[in-house]
């Protein structure tokens, strides 16, 4: 800008100083016709008053030396040369020419000292890493500093007189009339947060300071921007508030799955009650029919009542697992014909299976499971039909995947895609998606545990899953789960049945819970065994002084002494005597806090009589190969 203004100075000041001379000989051509030759040389005082506004003292002087010598002309031809009004006038002219140079030092003095600061600005602006602009009130760029150029890519000379709307997006340039109305009135706009767009067509987040530029008579006659690049600031608080949000939907998660893996332990000791004296009902009255209809809704209520209980184990990742290698292909083709089934003539079903094998470890029941509460999902969200396709593939993570649940390491995963064509999901729903009980269905149509299990599931295998979701327009969850390279199992083992009868072993119950200790103190007795048992552990030290046993059977979470404690205390006396704990909690969990031998067996609660006598007559035989004898 200033070189623009030091360019037009250059252009106008000798006009000025033409201007001070030819009307100064104008002045004086007139005194050839003019009746009143003093009223012309009292004019000719013009000369060095408008050769003063050129700011140059020479200038000014030279000016005024030319007046003066027309004056004295003048006087001599007009007879007046001598006299005392010809003093009065060459006096007049010296001092209207002095005072003339005079203003014209002090206004050059001035504009030296105004212009040294506007280069020390103008350099300050040159070598600022901000973008520093000076455009007019209607948005024509006049400055265009070497801190523009870096950020915006456009040079000095493509910007000058041009709109400074050229960098902005169409959005923001609406804008630019409301923000230059606001300087117009004085007003300082601090952190003005915006997009700008670059030469190569980059968007960037800026944050601009405009400032109102003033002429000499206060009125504001441009705007200053200052704009910084916030790009990477943003970006980096756009990371951390994914970061924040995962870490807390973690957090939340983590403890409705504690409070739910504490109430379902609870539970399963109810229902282990209520199924086994159902049973036990049911075989005292084997001919009251009204009895054994009765009977059957019970144990059809507790059965559903139990399955409740394992969603919410898997979701609080407490259910057992029991883990194998498993095609994710080979189960999507395998369960086609029952999502075909699931899905209705009204949802068309795709299914995309790669060439190339995709070997996961997992429980291959519960991916299927996993498999299909996202098919009943996507089903329910299209309610007049569309489209739903299934696809597997393996995918390479960097690690900073956003949007996973819960965050995945770098490396290479089996990835299971369901997506559909359905009514979508709100923000707000994908926030609140994985917890248990929460659904937007009606009131028959859910219970909200569905994709609580799918996160449950997914996560203890060592896995994740993702939601994107836009309204109206569907959604795709992504599943991601390590890979296996070894085979894929093609065959489940059979549930074995009951074992023989007892022949009179002595088994110790150790169980706090008084239900579950008479269940299973009368399904053992049932089976043949001699039963005794305690509802702690210390009492369990002092029956086994009096009470020699050949294996006991303990819960693992008690009161004053833990099972795990209470078993080592009793291998210190006998060290082969078999164990079999019982937990609402599983394996996996129980023996990563290190609070069981993985060599011992475990009975999952609510558990059935062939499960405990199975575990039983395992122990024994077992004790058995390695000779154990009952002291």
């Amino acid at each position: 800008m200033q070189w623009a203004t030091r360019k037009v100075q250059r252009l106008v000041l000798p006009w000025l100083v033409g201007m001070a001379v030819m009307v100064v000989t104008m002045i004086t051509l007139l005194d050839l016709v003019t009746p009143a030759p003093l009223l012309l040389i009292a004019a000719l005082t013009i000369g060095p008053i408008l050769a003063a506004f050129s700011r140059s003292t020479g200038a000014v002087l030279a000016v005024g030396t030319y007046t003066l010598l027309l004056a004295m002309v003048m006087a001599w031809r007009d007879g007046i040369w001598g006299s005392r009004e010809q003093l009065f006038y060459v006096c007049m002219i010296s001092v209207v020419t002095a005072l003339s140079a005079i203003a014209a030092t002090i206004h050059r003095r001035t504009r030296q000292l105004l212009e040294a600061g506007d280069l020390r600005l103008a350099a300050v602006a040159e070598s600022s890493d901000d973008s520093v602009v000076i455009q007019d009130l209607d948005g024509t760029t006049l400055a265009w500093y070497a801190g523009a150029e870096r950020m915006y890519g456009y040079r000095r000379d493509e910007m000058i007189g041009r709109p400074i709307s050229l960098i902005m997006p169409t959005a923001e340039a609406t804008d630019l009339p409301h923000l230059m109305e606001r300087v117009s009135r004085g007003e300082h706009i601090d952190h003005f947060e915006a997009k700008r767009v670059t030469k190569d067509g980059t968007i960037l987040d800026v944050s601009v300071n405009f400032s109102p530029i003033r002429d000499h008579q206060g009125n504001v006659i441009a705007a200053a921007a200052i704009g910084r690049n916030i790009t990477d600031r943003k970006r980096a608080e756009a990371l951390a508030q994914q970061i924040q949000q995962r870490t807390t939907l973690n957090e939340r998660l983590e403890c409705l799955g504690q409070l739910a893996g504490g109430v379902a332990h609870d539970f399963n000791n109810l229902l282990a009650v209520i199924l086994n004296y159902t049973d036990f009902v049911a075989e005292e009255l084997p001919d009251n029919k009204g009895a054994q209809a009765d009977l059957a809704r019970i144990r059809g209520a507790a059965e559903r009542a139990q399955a409740l209980v394992r969603q919410l184990l898997v979701f609080a990742r407490r259910e057992p697992n029991h883990t194998e290698e498993v095609s994710l292909p080979s189960i999507i083709k395998s369960t086609g014909d029952l999502l075909t089934k699931t899905l209705g003539e009204q949802i068309k079903l795709i299914t995309k299976n790669p060439a190339q094998h995709l070997n996961i470890s997992a429980d291959g029941g519960q991916i299927e499971q996993v498999l299909l509460n996202l098919v009943l999902n996507a089903r329910d969200a299209m309610p007049d039909g569309g489209t739903l396709v299934i696809e597997a593939n393996r995918v390479q993570l960097d690690g900073d995947e956003s949007g996973l649940q819960p965050s995945l390491p770098a490396g290479n995963y089996a990835r299971l895609l369901v997506s559909d064509t359905g009514t979508g999901m709100s923000s707000e729903v994908i926030t609140h998606a994985f917890e248990p009980f929460f659904t937007t269905k009606p009131k028959d149509k859910g219970v909200g545990l569905g994709l609580a299990t799918v996160y449950g599931i997914v996560s203890r295998a060592g896995g994740a899953i993702s939601i994107y979701s836009e309204l109206g327009i569907g959604t795709t969850m992504r599943v991601y789960l390590p890979l296996s390279e070894q085979s894929a199992t093609a065959v489940a083992e059979p549930r074995a049945g009951l074992p023989r009868p007892a022949r009179g072993e002595r088994a110790l119950v150790v169980e706090d819970e008084p239900a579950v200790r008479d269940l299973v103190v009368r399904i053992l007795e049932r089976h043949g065994y001699h039963v005794v048992a305690a509802d702690n552990g210390p009492f369990a030290l002092e029956v086994l002084q009096e009470h020699p046993v050949d294996i006991v059977i303990s819960d693992v979470i008690m009161p004053e002494m833990s099972g795990p404690e209470l078993i080592r205390r009793l291998h210190q006396q006998h060290p082969r005597l078999p164990v079999v704990f019982m937990s609402g909690y599983s394996d996996g969990l129980l023996a990563a806090q290190d609070m069981i031998d993985s060599d011992i067996p475990l009975v999952q609660k609510p558990f059935t009589a062939a499960e405990l006598l199975n575990a039983v007559h395992q122990g024994l035989q077992t004790a058995l190969s390695e000779n154990y004898v009952r002291t």
